[in-house]
């Protein structure tokens, strides 16, 4: 069973471009290794996370600041890029070929989030292909969800149950209290 984000085109282009960032950073000097290299690991691998973390949200506004989380990443990272262009680490041929692989996934991301955000008063999960950077639905998360939705349900009326409880139990320890401190009284006379 696939989850959510692993069906989301936005994923799978964040995942295409890690792919492409492995090759590539073998050329780097080991001078960047601490410098450039580290900084596009992070930003790179940042957006895939963002994008997984998000699709895991209960809301689609939720998810959408997640993808806008990713799309900060992305230009992070198409900026170091062109930073190692100018440094001679990547050549102009792998620039362009980088630059078509970030717009691309940028303007995906742009698209799914203005979905998401459209969509943004219900729970539903997007369908369609193409523009919004969905390749694909998967059914049976529905279900998941469903479950989990129930389970929390479950929790929050046994919650209600224990603490209904404890008040009939503290308001018979009042009443008790009372008489016997009535009765008390009454001795004492």
């Amino acid at each position: 069973m696939k989850l959510r984000y692993e069906t989301l085109e936005i994923w799978q282009l964040a995942m295409q471009l890690l792919g492409k960032w492995e090759e590539l950073k073998k050329k780097y000097p080991l001078e960047e290794r601490y410098k450039l290299i580290d900084q596009l690991d992070r930003a790179i691998i940042s957006i895939a996370l963002n994008i997984a973390e998000g699709s895991a949200k209960f809301s689609n506004k939720d998810f959408s600041r997640f993808v806008g989380n990713a799309r900060g990443s992305l230009m992070e990272v198409k900026n170091a890029f062109q930073i190692s262009l100018q440094r001679g680490y990547i050549t102009p041929n792998e620039w362009r070929e980088l630059e078509e692989l970030i717009k691309k996934q940028y303007f995906k991301q742009i698209a799914f989030q203005k979905w998401l955000l459209t969509n943004s008063s219900t729970a539903s999960k997007p369908r369609l292909a193409g523009r919004s950077g969905i390749s694909s639905h998967n059914e049976g998360q529905t279900l998941v969800e469903m479950v989990f939705a129930l389970g929390v349900a479950v929790l929050v009326i046994v919650a209600l149950v224990a603490a209904t409880t404890v008040a009939v139990r503290n308001a018979q320890f009042a009443k008790s209290e009372s008489l016997a401190s009535k009765y008390g009284q009454e001795a004492m006379e």
